[in-house]
């Protein structure tokens, strides 16, 4: 059994995994950020390129993600890896999570409207402060969307210390 420090399942409860308990995580905790630090890495790489045709990918991926409660990248997870990690299937995606990757959508299209208007600047800034938003969420679990579309719904309560 996985236990979730303090701060982790704050951060959870934040992103919209309040109902869901540290033994519905389990062994997949770490498997959820899988999908996040991939997205992270394929949008670092076509900065680093400057590929307009896979940050359309990307805005793609991001757009899927944010109206199914399955994360595309999270199907080679259940099709694949877990078949060869023996771990269960990963949990549909949070209403936050969701609204996170369709923020991202809108992010990236900025990031290609600033390059094809010749904003390198502004371009460099939403490319780049998207992955380290992307970074911060699967490695601390920090998902800054989240914590901005909680300022509109309200946050979850704070959990009793055991």
């Amino acid at each position: 059994m996985v236990t979730l420090s303090p701060f982790t399942r704050r951060m959870l409860d934040i992103q919209g995994y309040e109902n869901v308990s540290d033994e519905d995580f389990g062994e997949i905790a770490r498997w959820m950020k899988m999908a996040i630090f991939g997205c992270a890495t394929l949008v670092a790489i076509a900065m680093a390129i400057g590929s307009i045709p896979m940050l359309w990918v990307m805005v793609a991926i991001a757009a899927v993600a944010g109206i199914y409660p399955v994360h595309p990248l999270d199907l080679i997870y259940n099709y694949g890896i877990r078949y060869i990690t023996g771990t269960g299937k990963l949990m549909r995606r949070s209403g936050l999570n969701r609204a996170a990757c369709a923020l991202a959508t809108v992010w990236l299209l900025g990031a290609i409207a600033a390059l094809n208007a010749g904003m390198m600047v502004l371009f460099q800034l939403l490319g780049w402060s998207m992955v380290g938003v992307a970074y911060l969420v699967g490695k601390m679990d920090v998902c800054m969307p989240s914590y901005f579309f909680r300022l509109f719904i309200g946050y979850p309560p704070k959990r009793e210390k055991v």
